[in-house]
């Protein structure tokens, strides 16, 4: 990748195509020829081809070959890492998530920008999916139960008397189907005696773009986290970071809010996947939904726009890393700058001791000083004409956001800092993403994958979606939950 990023902007032209994080639109799930490694990077190319080997085809039936022959995997923990991959897959119920949306919006019950429309409980092993809308049980969400409610205005009593709870089990169950979310849970025996399957569904009228921090969305108890959007114009999906470093005191916490088994498959995943490597993203058509692991990722509202560094940042950097060079360099831009009318004839290369700084690094000191020289400059990768790869200055953004000046931690405007953290419920506040590991690539200063974005959204964008959260809670909750039903 080179460091000179065209900025060119266009609508994907053909909008059904996703640039995705691992799919694109349904494909035939009879069993497909092609050989691909499923760890490999993920990439805009190649992201068909992991649709077309592992969207919809069962891995549920994968052998290995062992000294004892050939042993059947563990059915649950392979389809949990496939799905720790985040989606984005077009609405399978879309014609239903219209209508919801036209009858939420003609009435003055469902006036808020967060709405909490209820919970859908299952108690009971998941039959069939056709017949899954009937053993759903609609929940009416109240605070009665410490717990039942994570977020948004109460409107679930509203759409009962609406009568759109069918509307609401259709999108929201057919999402869960198509994702394979539901399959998971039959892998997983979920629910059973001790856990219980609680589907909270919040509706984002306005979600304000600038609400972009890296963070897990829910307090350790979800095991899926779906959003359907609602929006006639295609959009960047949430950037994602891929099985991060865990937080040790996050998943001390988890070890009373989330079953064994999943807890279990989470290990396998993390243990199988390896370390993430970039700030993933996609691209998300009108209607589509984008599904992940919450456990299993960091994710943040995508900010369109390269990341950058003040000149004083730079400079800092230079500083530090390469001490020698800096001072020669820096000395030498000094004097040629301030060279007499009579020694114009000299360039700055003439100004270097060649022993510290060879002849062949002048062009490329000279432009970095340049930049260096306005400390208040912002500095994305397109500014350094080859003068830094974009390796270095992925190292450049690590070390300055890992500095928390106070210009730098405000991710909404490309902020170094802003790429840095991760807010963690009950985790002590904002801690370092991925600590230990090298700096993480992005994918949006890829210039092949900006190619293939959309417009610029326009500021002040708002984005409307359904968010599910697919919760494990104790059978002691469930119950009181429905002892609080009127």
């Amino acid at each position: 990748m080179q460091s000179g990023e065209s900025q060119k902007k266009a609508t994907p032209a053909n909008t059904s195509a996703h640039a995705s994080f691992s799919s694109s639109p349904n494909v035939d799930s009879s069993p497909q020829q092609t050989a691909i490694d499923p760890l490999a990077p993920l990439t805009p190319a190649n992201a068909l081809d992991y649709q077309r080997l592992f969207g919809n085809q069962s891995v549920l039936r994968m052998m290995r070959q062992s000294g004892q022959g050939l042993v059947q995997r563990d059915e649950s923990a392979e389809l949990l890492k496939k799905l720790a991959v985040p989606q984005i897959k077009p609405g399978p119920e879309v014609a239903a998530q219209k209508a919801l949306v036209k009858a939420l919006n003609a009435s003055d019950d469902f006036k808020g920008g967060i709405l909490n429309l209820g919970g859908i409980l299952f108690d009971s092993a998941l039959g069939k999916d056709k017949d899954l809308a009937t053993q759903a049980k609609f929940m009416v969400l109240t605070g009665a139960v410490k717990g039942m409610v994570s977020a948004g205005f109460l409107r679930s009593q509203q759409l009962k008397d609406h009568g759109l709870v069918p509307l609401l089990l259709q999108n929201i169950l057919g999402t869960m189907i198509d994702a394979q979310q539901v399959q998971y849970l039959r892998l997983a025996g979920l629910p059973n005696a001790e856990w219980k399957i609680l589907v909270e569904v919040h509706y984002y009228r306005e979600r304000d773009m600038s609400q972009t921090g890296f963070h897990k969305d829910t307090l350790g108890e979800t095991l899926f986290v779906n959003l359907n959007y609602d929006m006639e114009r295609t959009v960047v999906a949430p950037e994602i970071v891929v099985n991060p470093t865990p937080s040790q005191s996050h998943d001390e916490q988890t070890q009373n809010t989330l079953p064994p088994k999943f807890r279990q498959d989470l290990q396998t995943t993390r243990d199988e996947l390896g370390a993430p490597t970039e700030y993933a993203t996609g691209i998300a058509n009108p209607y589509d939904y984008v599904a992940f692991v919450d456990e299993a990722v960091h994710h943040a509202t995508p900010y369109f726009h390269h990341r950058w560094v003040t000149g004083a940042d730079l400079g800092a950097y230079l500083t530090e890393k390469h001490p020698q060079k800096y001072k020669e360099a820096k000395s030498a831009f000094d004097k040629y700058n301030n060279r007499s009318i009579l020694a114009y004839g000299y360039g700055y290369a003439s100004y270097l001791d060649k022993k510290i700084v060879p002849a062949t690094e002048a062009a490329m000191w000279q432009t970095l000083l340049g930049l260096a020289a306005d400390a208040t400059k912002h500095i994305t990768r397109n500014d350094l004409n080859n003068a830094m790869t974009n390796q270095e200055f992925d190292l450049v953004l690590e070390w300055t956001g890992a500095k928390g000046n106070s210009e730098g931690k405000d991710r909404t405007k490309g902020a170094a800092t802003g790429f840095q953290g991760v807010s963690i419920p009950k985790d002590g506040g904002v801690k370092p993403l991925n600590p230990g590991r090298p700096p993480l690539t992005r994918r949006l200063s890829n210039a092949d994958f900006r190619k293939t974005l959309p417009e610029e959204p326009p500021e002040g964008e708002k984005r409307a979606f359904f968010r599910t959260w697919v919760r494990a809670i104790p059978a002691e909750m469930a119950q009181k939950i429905i002892d609080a039903q009127t």
